[in-house]
């Protein structure tokens, strides 16, 4: 059985993202831990004892496993996992240490509306847990409405007719592991050439078997990823976040900063 871990702060925008994972999982045998990272304002601590501090922590502690408790209870019981209240002034640290003493198939969190999906990407908490933890995150944005994932789109480096690197295979592997949770979609690897052709070659079932492999010309690889991207029906995008430079040129860009905003769907990201 997969367990997935899910990451909450009780905002609205975790909400969101607890009723699309509770989407996810409706047809599937999935345990689903759930943690609250806390924390007392400094200007609090600076201000009384070390013994009241003490029982502050305390007392918001029982205020988060009550809470914790409370949210679990909206799954189904045999979907219902273990509660984490760990306090701590840096909560993807927290989340990534839990991550890595389980088995889990997926941390999922939330993107915050108040933030711009590059933003809540790059300098945030999710942002931070991405780079933190060797375990896929999937980001919900705030207000995102579960779709069947049917199409998942997946950036490469590799042309057609090579081979995938060791480490794109073990992401494909693990989001085809993750087909299990979303009725098993098409994946459809997209690379982009820096040309001026405006064309886009689709090879059926050429590098992996039911998926397909797309290559499409722009003058850049943001560019011809989000122009594809707006023209397709894809319900989520998957990112494989080692290759560095790959990573950077997708997401230093504002092009891709405004598509992503627009586009409201979740967001993979693979280690």
């Amino acid at each position: 059985m997969k367990t997935i871990l899910f990451a909450t702060d009780f905002s609205d925008s975790c909400y969101n993202a607890f009723q699309y994972l509770k989407e996810i999982i409706v047809d599937d045998e999935v345990k689903v831990d759930i943690i609250n990272v806390y924390d007392i304002p400094v200007t609090t601590l600076l201000a009384i004892s070390h013994n009241a501090v003490k029982g502050m922590i305390e007392e918001r502690k029982s205020v988060v496993v009550d809470l914790l408790h409370e949210q679990m209870q909206e799954l189904p019981e045999n979907a219902r996992g273990e509660i984490y209240a760990r306090y701590g002034t840096q909560p993807s640290t927290e989340i990534s240490q839990v991550s890595g003493k389980k088995n889990y198939a997926l941390v999922v969190m939330a993107l915050r509306q108040k933030y711009s999906l590059f933003d809540r990407i790059i300098g945030t908490v999710t942002a931070q847990t991405i780079n933190q933890t060797s375990v896929p995150v999937l980001a919900i944005p705030n207000g995102a409405k579960f779709q069947p994932i049917e199409n998942i789109l997946f950036p490469t480096n590799i042309i057609p007719g090579e081979d995938l690197s060791p480490n794109e295979e073990d992401a494909m592997l693990s989001l085809h592991d993750f087909w299990s949770m979303s009725n098993s979609p098409v994946i459809n690897l997209i690379h982009v050439s820096p040309d001026n052709e405006n064309l886009d070659v689709i090879h059926k079932k050429l590098v992996f078997k039911n998926i397909d492999f797309i290559h499409t010309h722009a003058r850049s690889v943001e560019d011809g990823l989000f122009s594809y991207f707006n023209r397709s029906d894809a319900q989520m995008l998957a990112f494989y976040k080692p290759e560095r430079s790959f990573w950077e040129r997708l997401y230093h860009s504002s092009l891709t900063r405004k598509i992503l905003y627009k586009s409201r769907i979740p967001v993979i990201v693979f280690s």
